[in-house]
């Protein structure tokens, strides 16, 4: 485990007793990178905020002082239970649970080390304890379960599914950011999430109208393809491409769990998958290629290819149809290195401001697609085609 002494900030080198707990200390325990800093102090939180700075947040008996350490986020509390091992004994999860001073002595009252050698996902003590102290930590499970490649114990599992089924109320009305921070980490190894969720009862009470099955079969078809791992915009698009609800947009729901947008909007735009023709033609797809872009039309097949896949379909249609698809973006891609692709302000100055343009540039696209520009002039002569045929649909125009 690498020197730890850079993360105890402001508190380190003041003689104080001071720890580096929880997910720090098992993340450098698996040699990766740290995300935030959790340190545990034996002070008061006056004292704590003193010292760093910080804005003390939380209900009284649960706060926290939030600081900055370097490239790294803070949070600082007080020790509790007048010793480090009664203060780990509340904690999670034993990979979670463990300590490390200043001076490089790791504390593991609860053998964290030992199951995280073992890849072993194990609550602290008695897990209906834990999961009365706090529900969200039935989604972690799942979620650490997914992302660092842990295998929750038989027990620990029976005890989440036990929770869930007694009291679905507690998962209800969990905040949906602190549901939302669980599910976007999760899901970038989706198979091995969604099978846990599945497992101990949560998909039905988080996602109810998902069609699991169905979602747990794409993913599997994408991990054979692409690996376990996947980018989230296209975890959300199955979600939400194989979900039935009419209640709420997957957009709200992804805004609550603070899905940054730029991916919000690619997942919208990807979750059409199923509507993806695989039958159509180069020209058809020089438009697709205008709408949407190469990575976007991409993943869109891609996606619906395991969709087709997941359902039981032969999946000819869709291996033809991506042939065609590398063809047309090859086609336009030639066309752009030639320097022959007039831009939509040069289309604009030609046939004025206005929807004519797009007209122009749809025509523009499906004859890029389709291998029949090889000059300016051609592509010049498909936008005068649809000006053509903008104005032949427009006769007011």
């Amino acid at each position: 485990m690498e020197d730890g002494s850079r993360f105890f900030g402001p508190f380190g080198g003041r003689g104080l007793s001071v720890w580096l707990v929880g997910g720090a200390v098992r993340d450098a325990a698996l040699g990766l990178a740290p995300g935030d800093l959790d340190l545990v102090v034996d002070l008061p939180m006056e004292e704590i905020a003193a010292i760093c700075g910080g804005a003390v947040v939380g209900p009284e008996g649960m706060q926290v002082c939030i600081t900055s350490c370097d490239e790294f986020v803070m949070e600082v509390c007080p020790l509790r239970g007048g010793s480090i091992e009664n203060d780990l004994s509340v904690r999670d999860f034993t990979v979670n649970a463990m300590a490390l001073t200043e001076e490089g002595t790791l504390v593991d009252p609860f053998d964290g080390m030992e199951d995280l050698g073992s890849m072993v996902l194990r609550f602290v003590g008695d897990p209906s304890e834990r999961l009365e102290e706090d529900p969200i930590r039935a989604l972690r499970m799942c979620r650490l379960a997914s992302s660092l490649g842990l295998n929750p114990s038989v027990d620990s599992l029976k005890a989440v599914r036990n929770f869930v089924a007694t009291g679905p109320d507690r998962i209800e009305g969990l905040s949906r950011p602190r549901v939302g921070k669980e599910m976007v980490v999760g899901l970038v190894r989706p198979v091995t999430y969604l099978s846990t969720m599945i497992n101990v009862g949560l998909i039905r009470l988080l996602m109810p109208s998902l069609d699991h099955g169905l979602a747990l079969s794409v993913f599997s078809v994408l991990a054979e393809s692409r690996g376990e791992f996947l980018p989230l915009e296209m975890a959300l698009a199955v979600l939400a491409g194989l979900s039935r609800d009419d209640r709420e947009t997957p957009s709200k729901r992804w805004i609550s769990w603070g899905v940054a947008r730029s991916i919000r909007r690619e997942a919208e735009r990807l979750a059409r998958f199923r509507s993806v023709d695989p039958d159509s033609s180069l020209r058809d797809m020089g438009e697709m290629i205008l709408d949407n872009g190469d990575d976007i039309v991409l993943k869109l097949f891609e996606l619906s290819y395991a969709w087709a896949q997941g359902c039981g379909v032969d999946v000819g249609r869709w291996r033809e149809g991506r042939s065609r698809l590398d063809e047309a973006i090859d086609h336009v891609a030639r066309a752009f290195e030639k320097g022959i692709v007039p831009d939509g302000s040069r289309i604009g100055d030609l046939v004025g401001e206005g929807p004519q343009v797009k007209r122009c540039m749809v025509e523009l696209y499906r004859s890029l697609a389709s291998g029949n520009c090889s000059s300016e002039e051609d592509a010049w002569e498909a936008v005068l085609t649809g000006w053509s045929n903008f104005r032949e649909s427009n006769v007011f125009f």
